[in-house]
């Protein structure tokens, strides 16, 4: 369930696992099963619905458990809370109404912090990184997407209105790291592709 409406949260519940799905399998190289592909498709996440997508309720909140549950296993209460948290910061979000948007983060963040839903820090020493090398690794990845370099800490800190560069950690903070995330889905910065290039009321596509 991503809607606060009670009783429209189970085929929500559906639907967003589903969309869930799809991006975490893409990210794998695999493909939705086409009996799921074909239910999304039947049943299409509403293009939008004002502020209504984030369940809040404890009824609405317990459906999007139980439907996550049946779909990725189970939740702890870490990952609860988490979620929680993430979902108090998506609804002050003005520019994600639509729950499709809501869809695509999640399952974005799912896949970046490994299902936890935590801010994380790219550990280092890493060969393979050169963030760990710049600045002794004071601008290594963190927050829900891992911002790196000391350039996009002073970007997205003048962005947010944080001295990121001064206080790096402050990334790690899930207000910060849902705001940083946001602007860069619904900006397009970093990629220069925006969630509405692929998301609008054309159409929805997950998978670009």
């Amino acid at each position: 369930d991503v809607l606060q409406s009670d009783n429209q949260a189970i085929p929500e519940v559906r639907n967003w696992a589903l969309g869930v799905l799809k991006q975490t399998l893409k990210e794998a190289g695999q493909a939705l099963p086409e009996a799921a592909q074909k239910e999304l498709e039947k049943n299409p996440l509403p293009k939008s619905i004002s502020s209504l997508v984030v369940p809040k309720s404890d009824t609405a909140l317990e459906m999007f458990f139980e439907g996550y549950r049946a779909n990725f296993g189970p939740l702890t209460e870490e990952k609860i809370d988490n979620l929680r948290e993430l979902f108090s910061h998506i609804s002050e979000d003005r520019d994600v109404q639509d729950v499709r948007y809501v869809a695509y983060i999640l399952a974005t963040i799912m896949h970046e912090t490994g299902g936890t839903f935590a801010t994380t820090t790219e550990i280092c020493p890493n060969p393979l990184s050169r963030t760990c090398e710049e600045d002794d690794g004071n601008y290594r990845g963190r927050g829900y997407i891992q911002l790196s370099l000391r350039a996009n800490y002073q970007r997205f800190g003048a962005l947010i209105g944080v001295d990121l560069a001064g206080s790096p950690e402050l990334a790690l903070q899930p207000k910060f790291a849902y705001e940083i995330t946001s602007i860069l889905m619904i900006e397009g910065s970093g990629t220069g592709k925006k969630l509405s290039d692929y998301i609008n009321d054309s159409g929805t596509d997950y998978v670009g």
